[in-house]
């Protein structure tokens, strides 16, 4: 039941002025959640552009001597130095928490190439999440780092029903012995 002075004045407004009234109300609300998220977005760009890793240079173009050592070469110069591996780890636990993904520690041990003067370090990472965020999260990795190679993955799940899956992730990323 609604007070007497207080339908009095819902008559006196009349329909048409109410709702003009409460259609007011939402539009400045949207108006204002809008710009709130659009300064957050541009929060997470810049923090974003902070992980990223600097662009390699471009692939050599393909010679006429395709030899054992031009394609050694090739490969030498696309490593990354190993000083870059804390920004790779950076990335991919950024992209882990924007994934909405669980991953709370990885391990990962260098392999030292005395042959081929490179290191490479085999990461693996037990994530836990929903199937399409890992999907995601490994797409959004291999494009953000190109010198990251996934080596393997394995997904189990508790329960058919369960929305959590948990995977296991196997990556190796190849560094120059150099940091130059």
């Amino acid at each position: 039941m609604i007070p007497l002075p207080l339908a009095l004045a819902i008559r006196r407004l009349g329909g048409p002025n109410i709702a003009a009234g409460i259609l007011s109300i939402l539009l400045i609300a949207l108006l204002s959640t809008t710009f709130i998220l659009d300064r957050r977005i541009a929060s997470i760009k810049r923090q974003l552009d902070e992980f990223k890793l600097p662009a390699t240079s471009a692939p050599a173009e393909p010679s006429a001597s395709n030899t054992p050592q031009t394609r050694y070469d090739a490969f030498k110069d696309r490593l990354r130095p190993k000083g870059d591996v804390p920004a790779l780890l950076r990335i991919i636990f950024a992209e882990a928490r924007q994934h909405r993904l669980q991953l709370n520690q990885m391990d990962y041990r260098p392999e030292h190439h005395t042959h081929g003067e490179y290191l490479s370090y085999h990461m693996t990472a037990p994530v836990k999440g929903a199937y399409g965020d890992i999907r995601a999260f490994v797409h959004a990795l291999l494009l953000q780092a190109p010198a990251l190679a996934l080596n393997g993955i394995s997904f189990r799940r508790d329960d058919a029903r369960s929305p959590m899956t948990e995977a296991r992730l196997q990556f190796v990323v190849y560094l120059r012995e150099s940091d130059k």
